[in-house]
């Protein structure tokens, strides 16, 4: 992960230094503000979900692990709240004579679609895992339910004689754990979508850079639906990793190891997958050279 966060800090530098020069020339001041305000926000909400998520990580005997458990939906919601609030108060232009395009925004035309199915797709792993963890869950030992795994099976004593045994053992990702992760997640998405009509329809303050405002809503779509996702696979990791963890140690159950190994295997690519989706939600946003050019163009024919 350190490798990777390192990665991710390059290739920021790179992007930041190599479009320097572009952003200048494509977006126009009252843009480049919005740039800069919608950014600062996003930049907070990672900075308050990096902080929330330690702390929910390091208040291991807080709700006996719920908070750790939900570390990362407690993080991707700060994450999309903030980025909702900064699109919500993107500050109008100060210009007395403003302009406007009779251009028909949808949300469909914002969005980026392969990265909108992976997001989805990371969405339905975490309910399916969360969904299987309440219907298998039982009380623990101290009988709080939801919070272990139970099985029965009988059990070969020496003489040929066999009695029935019962198996508990946990954390187990019941109701215990599962609830405040979706009750988490369901947040986020919330977030999201109210996020994802403010980019729709906010007002373009200068109509004389009208593609770069759609690289930026696009842009902006595209951290939002990332940040669902990363938040949904984050989620799901340590949650398929818990679970096959319980299967494994619960004697009684036939075939656990089968699907203890689907479920790291499940947990491994979620990892690889909210890092990834993470990186897009971290780094700057590419300027299209077309754009920068076509802004040049005009400025030369003038």
């Amino acid at each position: 992960m350190g490798l990777a966060l390192l990665a991710v800090l390059v290739v920021a530098v790179i992007r930041l230094v190599s479009a320097r020069g572009l952003r200048a020339e494509a977006a126009g001041a009252d843009l480049a503000a919005v740039e800069q305000w919608t950014t600062l926000w996003r930049w907070i909400g990672i900075a308050v979900g990096a902080t929330l998520a330690i702390g929910a990580l390091n208040a291991q005997q807080v709700g006996l692990g719920r908070l750790a458990m939900s570390a990362p939906a407690i993080a991707g919601c700060a994450v999309l709240l903030a980025i909702m609030l900064g699109e919500l108060t993107i500050r109008r232009p100060k210009a007395e004579r403003r302009t406007a395009t009779l251009l028909t925004r949808t949300i469909a035309d914002l969005l980026p679609r392969v990265r909108t199915w992976i997001a989805s797709l990371g969405v339905v792993l975490l309910g399916t895992l969360l969904l299987v963890g309440v219907l298998t869950a039982s009380p623990d030992d101290m009988g709080r339910a939801g919070r272990a795994l139970t099985a029965s099976c009988l059990f070969d004593l020496p003489g040929g004689e066999s009695t029935m045994q019962t198996n508990t053992n946990g954390p187990y990702p019941g109701s215990f754990y599962a609830i405040p992760a979706a009750l988490a997640m369901i947040a986020t998405i919330c977030c999201a979508v109210v996020a994802g009509r403010a980019i729709r329809d906010r007002a373009n303050p200068d109509a004389g850079h009208t593609a770069y405002d759609t690289g930026l809503r696009r842009d902006a779509m595209s951290r939002v639906v990332s940040a669902v996702g990363a938040t949904a696979y984050g989620t799901a990791a340590p949650i398929a990793f818990v679970m096959a963890t319980a299967l494994t140690s619960n004697d009684c159950l036939s075939g656990g190891d089968f699907f203890a190994g689907m479920l790291v295997v499940a947990g491994l690519i979620s990892l690889v997958v909210a890092a990834v989706l993470l990186a897009n939600v971290l780094l700057p946003r590419k300027v299209d050279k077309a754009s920068s050019d076509t802004m040049a163009s005009v400025r030369a024919s003038r």
